[in-house]
C-alpha cells in the first residue's frame, strides 16, 4: 500500500566567525556551535540569513526540491515545500511506499540535485559537491548548500515526520581580493581554487555504520581538487565544499578576467580545517601579482579546425563541466568550467588539456595528456581509461555538427566506444550508443598547424574466403580484408572495421551468390566476391536445427498457438501442430503432446531418408510414430513405431519411393518430448 508521507523538520543553522578585514585564515572554533532551530521541513533550497554575532541562520526557499529515502531505498523527489515565516520554516510532502519492513527510518538530503544515488548495501548516500559554483553576495551556490537529516520512527508506519537537519557541506568566504590590479574595464570572471586534496565532486556521505567506515563518514568517489567559483566580485566571494582538513597546506588560486589571468598560492596556516556548518574565511593579497595572458579556448564547429598540435579540451555541450585530469578506475571525472558564448577562457588547473595528434588509422585522432592517450576500454561496459601507447581503440574518427556537437568514436575491436558526459553521474566516458549527453570540443587559440593524415582508402581486397558451399552449409565470412591507402601503404583490418552483407545468399537452394564487404572508415570502400553452392540433386542431405533449453518441472500450458511453418524456404516446409507443447519454464522450442511435425518438400524433391532427433520430458511418454506420404501431404502411411527414451532419434533409413513428405506422430495424450533437429536426405 502507498501512504503520503508529509515531513516537517526542525532545521540547524551554519556557524562562522567573519573577519573580512584580517589576511590570516580565520574560523570559528567554539565546540559547541550555536543553531538555530526552526519548525521547518526538509526543503529544497537554503540561503544564509544575517549573521548573528558568529551564528549565520540557514532560511529555507523554494528552489529546489529535497530528497527523501525509506531504509535507504532509491530517493524519492519531494513536492516544491512550502516556506512561511520569511525562510524560518518550511514543509513539504512525498509519496513513500510502506515498505512493510516494521522498522521505518527515513533520510534526507537538501537539495535533491546533490544526490547521485543510495546504495542500501554499504549504507551510503552518493552526494555531489558542485566544481562550478554561483553564490550570491551573501551565500553560497544553493547547490553546494548540503543539508542532511535522518529519523527513526520505529515500528508503525508514520503519516507526518519532523527531522532535523545538519550540515553536511562546509563553507569558506574570501572576504576580499586584496590588491587586486585590474585595469580600466576589466572584470572578474571566475576565481579558481586547488587544494592539494579533493574537495568537491562526487563523495560517499555514509549515513549508517559499515565496514571501516562510521557514520557521518565522507568518502572520494570522483571528486575533484579544485572549485571554480563564477563571479564578478571582489569581496565576499562564497563556496561550499567537503569537509577537508587544509592546515598547513598550499592552496592554488587563479583569478580570471575578461583580459586575462592572475595566479597565486596560499598557504592554509597550520591547524585549520573546512568543516561541516561551518564558514572558513579569510583574504587573499594579490599585491605585486601580474596578470597573465588570457588563454582563450574557442569552440571548433569545422572539423578542418582541429589539426596535429592542437591544444583542446573536451566539454559537454550543454553544461559547464569539461573532462578533467583525474583519470578514475573506469571514466574521466568532470571538473568545472565558464563559458562565455562559444569561448572557455584559462580553464581551472584541474581540466585536462589534450595535445591533439594523429591517430593510428587515416583520418583518426589521437588525445594526448602529455604522458597518456585516453582510450574506449570495452565492448561490454562503459569505460574510458588512459594507456601509454597509441592504440586503435585511443584513435577517434571526429565528426562535428554546425552548433559544435562533436560526435567522437574510436575505431578500435572495443564496441562501447562514442564518448559521451553521462550527467546523472558526472563522468565522462564511452558508450555503445548516443545515449547520453553530448559533448563539444574547445581548442586554445593559436594552437595546431600540422594536417591530420588525410590518407584515404582507395580500395579493397578480399583474400583467403571460402567460395564454395553445398546446400544445407552454413555461410560465414572467413576471409582477410586488406585496404589499400592513397599513399601506397596498405593495412589488414579487424572485423570490427567491416561489414559484411550476404543477405542475397540462401544456402538452401543451388546457385551463385554475391557478399559485399564494406570498410567502415571515411571515406568507406567495399568489394564483393561470389560464392557458389551445389547439390539439391541425389543425395543431398540437410538438417534443420531447433532451439533447446533446458527442460523445466512446472507443468503445461495450453495457451500457446501451434508453430506453424517454423521452417519455410526454397527446399521444405516444416509444420508443428500441437494441442499442448510449452511448460511455463520453456523458452522458444517446439514440444509436442499428441501432436505432430509434418515435412513437406517443395519443387518436385522427394525424400529418401529422415531422421527426427527428440528428447523426452517426462517419464509417462510412451511411443511416437513415423508416417510418409507421396501425393504432397494429403495421406499418410505408417511405418513402425520407436518406443521413447530420455534421448532418442526416430530414422527411416529407407523411405519409399516418391515420399514428399514425412509426418511424425505421437502415439496418445500421455506423450510429452521435445524435437532437437530434423535431418533429410532429398534428390
Amino acid at each position: 500500500m502507498k501512504k503520503i508521507f508529509k515531513a516537517f523538520a526542525v532545521i540547524a543553522a551554519a556557524s562562522a566567525i567573519f573577519a573580512c578585514n584580517k589576511t590570516s585564515f580565520i574560523e570559528e572554533t567554539n565546540t559547541e556551535p550555536g543553531f538555530v532551530q526552526f519548525s521547518a521541513g526538509p526543503i529544497t533550497k537554503t540561503v544564509f540569513g544575517t549573521p548573528a554575532g558568529s551564528t549565520v541562520p540557514t532560511l529555507w526557499t523554494d528552489a529546489y526540491k529535497v530528497a527523501i529515502s525509506l531504509n535507504l531505498a532509491t530517493a524519492k523527489q519531494s513536492t516544491t515545500p512550502v516556506v512561511s515565516g520569511g525562510g524560518t520554516s518550511a514543509s513539504f510532502s512525498a509519496e513513500i511506499s510502506d515498505d512493510s519492513s516494521g522498522d521505518y527510518n527515513f533520510y534526507a538530503v537538501s537539495p535533491y540535485n546533490a544526490v547521485q544515488g543510495i546504495n542500501s548495501s554499504y549504507k551510503s548516500i552518493l552526494i555531489n559537491f558542485p566544481t562550478a559554483q554561483t553564490p550570491s553576495a551573501t551565500s553560497p551556490d544553493e547547490l553546494a548548500q548540503i543539508l542532511y537529516a535522518k529519523r527513526a520512527e520505529g515500528s508503525t508506519f508514520p503519516t507526518s515526520v519532523s527531522m532535523t537537519f545538519s550540515h553536511i557541506s562546509a563553507y569558506g568566504k574570501i572576504g576580499e581580493l586584496k590588491n587586486l590590479a585590474l585595469s580600466g574595464g576589466e572584470t572578474v570572471q571566475s576565481v579558481s581554487l586547488t587544494a592539494p586534496q579533493n574537495w568537491a565532486g562526487r563523495f560517499y556521505y555514509y549515513a549508517e555504520d559499515h565496514d571501516t567506515n562510521v557514520a557521518g563518514d565522507i568518502v572520494a568517489n570522483s571528486a575533484s581538487s579544485t572549485i571554480t567559483i563564477n563571479t564578478s566580485s571582489t569581496t565576499d566571494i562564497w563556496f561550499g565544499c567537503a569537509p577537508v582538513d587544509l592546515g598547513g597546506q598550499d592552496v592554488d588560486v587563479v583569478i580570471t578576467t575578461n583580459l586575462g589571468t592572475f595566479s597565486k598560492t596560499i598557504t592554509i596556516p597550520a591547524g585549520k580545517k573546512f568543516q561541516s556548518g561551518k564558514v572558513a574565511v579569510f583574504n587573499i593579497d594579490m599585491n605585486g601579482i601580474a596578470r597573465s595572458s588570457l588563454e582563450n579556448y574557442t569552440r571548433v564547429d569545422d572539423i578542418s579546425d582541429l589539426t596535429v598540435g592542437s591544444e583542446v579540451i573536451i566539454v559537454a555541450k550543454d553544461s559547464d563541466v569539461a573532462i578533467s585530469t583525474t583519470q578514475n578506475g573506469n571514466n574521466r571525472a568532470q571538473a568545472g568550467v565558464t563559458k562565455s558564448g562559444t569561448t572557455i577562457s584559462s580553464p581551472g588547473a584541474d581540466v585536462q588539456v589534450f595535445t591533439i595528434e594523429n591517430g593510428n588509422k587515416a583520418g583518426t585522432y589521437a588525445f594526448y595528456t602529455g604522458s597518456q592517450y585516453i582510450y574506449a576500454a570495452s565492448s561490454s561496459s562503459n569505460y574510458l581509461r588512459s594507456e601509454n601507447v597509441l592504440s586503435n581503440n585511443s584513435s577517434w574518427y571526429i565528426s562535428i555538427a554546425g552548433d559544435g556537437e562533436a560526435t567522437i568514436k574510436a575505431v578500435g575491436t572495443n564496441t562501447r566506444n562514442i564518448l559521451q558526459y553521462n550527467s546523472s553521474s558526472s563522468v565522462f566516458s564511452c558508450y555503445g550508443t548516443a545515449s547520453q549527453a553530448a559533448v563539444a570540443i574547445y581548442k586554445k587559440d593559436g594552437t595546431g598547424s600540422g594536417a591530420i593524415d588525410a590518407k584515404e582508402a582507395e580500395s579493397m581486397t578480399i583474400s583467403g574466403a571460402t567460395t564454395a558451399y553445398s546446400v544445407g552449409d552454413t555461410y560465414s565470412f572467413d576471409g582477410t580484408v586488406s585496404i589499400l591507402f592513397s599513399d601506397t601503404s596498405e593495412e589488414t583490418i579487424a572485423s570490427s572495421e567491416y561489414t559484411v552483407d550476404a543477405s542475397a545468399v540462401n544456402m538452401s537452394a543451388a546457385g551463385s551468390y554475391t557478399v559485399t564487404v564494406s570498410y567502415n572508415a571515411k571515406p568507406s570502400v567495399n568489394s564483393s566476391y561470389t560464392i557458389t553452392v551445389t547439390g539439391g540433386g541425389s543425395g543431398t542431405t540437410v538438417t534443420y536445427s531447433f532451439a533447446f533449453a533446458t527442460m523445466g518441472s512446472t507443468g503445461w500450458s495450453n495457451s500457446y498457438a501451434d508453430h506453424d511453418a517454423v521452417y519455410d524456404d526454397a527446399v521444405v516446409t516444416i509444420d508443428i501442430k500441437s494441442a499442448s507443447k510449452q511448460g511455463s519454464t520453456i523458452t522458444d522450442y517446439p514440444v509436442t503432446k499428441a501432436g505432430d511435425v509434418i515435412v513437406k518438400l517443395k519443387g518436385g524433391k522427394t525424400m529418401s531418408a529422415v531422421t527426427f532427433t527428440l528428447t523426452q520430458w517426462t517419464t509417462k511418454a510412451k511411443e511416437v510414430s513415423l508416417q510418409y506420404s507421396t501425393d504432397g501431404g494429403t495421406s499418410f502411411n505408417a511405418l513402425s513405431p520407436a518406443v521413447i527414451s530420455s534421448s532418442f532419434s526416430l530414422t527411416s533409413s529407407s523411405l519409399p519411393s516418391g515420399t514428399n513428405a514425412v509426418k511424425m506422430v505421437q502415439g496418445n495424450t500421455g506423450n510429452q518430448v521435445g524435437l532437437v533437429s530434423v535431418q533429410f536426405t532429398y534428390e
